[in-house]
């Protein structure tokens, strides 16, 4: 499953071996740790999926409104559900995977959202994502500079990085909130061109 999570390689064998990890560490006792690592992995590769989907996508507009966008819709709030899952399991730990599922989740939302092919989600989805993805850049940045023993340049290399997703989501936010409900003009009817990625 790790291996698909980084290749992009058989998604279907990736989450029968991710289901069936999830399913020996449910049935053992104190394993918060290897649990929330399997969740995490769980996540990227539906994450993976869902990005290999979306690059796929015809570039034609006309081919484009023919795409049931529900598979693609479940593939992004499974991925968000695994991280979430992941994040409240390493809640209980002091694993760096409480760290990794933000990332992943924060990069899962900043990409979906600035996807160039195709709207995944409506408007009141998209603000809840804008507002759920600004709260783990909060929570990342309290990781960062909390962070003991930890190398500086690595440090500043993981704030410039957040700090540039942040701004696309403020980006994204005030377009989204001035049009959307200033004039009532959805927006994301056409996607959105990333610049602060």
């Amino acid at each position: 499953a790790r291996y698909y999570a980084y290749t992009g390689r058989d998604y279907t064998k990736a989450e029968t071996y991710y289901n069936r990890a999830i399913k020996l560490l449910d049935e053992k006792d104190n394993l918060q740790s290897s649990q929330a690592d399997i969740y995490h992995v769980k996540g990227m590769c539906i994450r993976e999926e869902l990005f290999k989907n979306l690059e796929g996508l015809p570039e034609d507009r006309d081919l484009l409104s023919t795409i049931d966008k529900e598979p693609l819709k479940e593939l992004y709030y499974r991925a968000e559900s695994a991280f979430e899952t992941t994040y409240h399991i390493a809640l209980s730990t002091d694993s760096k995977t409480l760290e990794y599922a933000y990332t992943a989740w924060l990069t899962l939302i900043v990409r979906t959202l600035t996807n160039n092919r195709i709207k995944l989600l409506n408007d009141l989805e998209i603000e809840e994502e804008i507002e759920k993805g600004l709260t783990i850049i909060s929570s990342l940045e309290d990781i960062y500079y909390l962070e003991e023993n930890a190398n500086e340049s690595d440090i500043q290399r993981q704030l410039a990085d957040i700090q540039r997703k942040k701004e696309t989501l403020l980006s994204l936010q005030k377009e989204f909130r001035f049009l959307n409900f200033k004039f009532h003009i959805p927006i994301f009817d056409q996607p959105f061109s990333p610049h602060c990625l």
